[in-house]
């Protein structure tokens, strides 16, 4: 089985809403004759980005989610209060 076949079966796998599959789905079929690649870098920041919104929406200071997201991530405190900013913005 494909790489491509794979992705759609665990895509059609997962719970959630039909609608949205659906979508993610035509989406993916429109570019099935295109190459598709998805970096690890690009990945992780789309997981960085969600948790500093997810902590700064419930209410916690912009230190101390840059001290969540540097424990949780494993990355420098520095760095932390860099994803912290530009979410922040």
């Amino acid at each position: 089985m494909s790489e491509f076949a794979l992705l759609v079966q665990e895509i059609e796998q997962l719970d959630g809403c039909p609608r949205t599959k659906r979508r993610v789905l035509e989406r993916l079929y429109a570019r099935a004759s295109r190459p598709l690649y998805v970096s690890r870098r690009e990945l992780v920041a789309i997981e960085r980005r969600r948790l500093v919104r997810s902590l700064l929406a419930s209410g916690m200071s912009r230190s101390d989610v840059a001290h969540a997201l540097s424990a949780r991530a494993g990355i420098s405190l520095r760095m932390a209060q860099r994803w912290v900013a530009r979410v922040a913005q």
